[in-house]
């Protein structure tokens, strides 16, 4: 796979899984105080097929990026903010929680 990189040189990164995991537990702990144990697991697994497809997207644009940032932070990220907000327990989220 060959694309132009942010400074305009030509690139040819592939994507690698090692940092993926890195990122994907730190997305998750974010979520784990406000979900039910079921809620994180589907929220992971679908955030999860959702960088995937935004790494073929990216490998499909010929956008070079070698540390996946926005795959990510666009993708992965921004996925595990709205499935916190749509599956959060109210119990988790109140200040009192009594």
């Amino acid at each position: 796979m060959e694309g132009l990189s942010l400074d305009g040189s030509k690139g040819g990164h592939k994507p690698t899984t090692s940092k993926k995991k890195l990122h994907q537990d730190h997305e998750e702990a974010s979520r784990c105080a406000f979900v039910d144990p079921w809620a994180a697991i589907i929220s992971v697994l679908v955030a999860a097929w959702l960088l995937i497809g935004c790494n073929v997207l990216a490998e499909k644009l010929k956008y070079d990026d070698p540390l996946e940032a926005a795959q990510l932070h666009g993708g992965y990220g921004i996925s595990g903010l709205i499935f916190t907000a749509l599956l959060a327990k109210k119990q988790y989220v109140s200040e009192d929680s009594t």
